[in-house]
């Protein structure tokens, strides 16, 4: 849905209510937690687009905590840390409320 911002939300909410469900039936799934971050980053840049700035942040910020919850259970994942600093620059572009 590339360039179509309605089009778009509505696939990555539909891929992050299956991300979702996945990562509630195995809370253990680190790599179904993570993808659950990946979904609401995709919610959250879409979200930003459309100047939903609150909603857009709210998103960012589930997906920052499911990450610092996974670094404590994967310190030495090398891909965690990426995507925190991935997940703080998002918000920190929002600016302040």
């Amino acid at each position: 849905k590339q360039g179509d911002l309605p089009g778009g939300l509505a696939s990555f909410s539909a891929g992050l209510v299956i991300r979702e469900r996945l990562a509630k039936s195995d809370p253990g799934n680190t790599d179904w937690q993570r993808d659950l971050a990946v979904s609401l980053s995709g919610v959250g840049r879409t979200l930003a687009q459309q100047n939903n700035r609150a909603l857009a942040l709210e998103k960012f910020e589930e997906g920052r905590n499911i990450v610092l919850r996974l670094r404590e259970f994967s310190p030495t994942d090398v891909t965690l840390p990426k995507d925190m600093a991935w997940f703080e620059a998002q918000i920190a572009a929002l600016g302040p409320a």
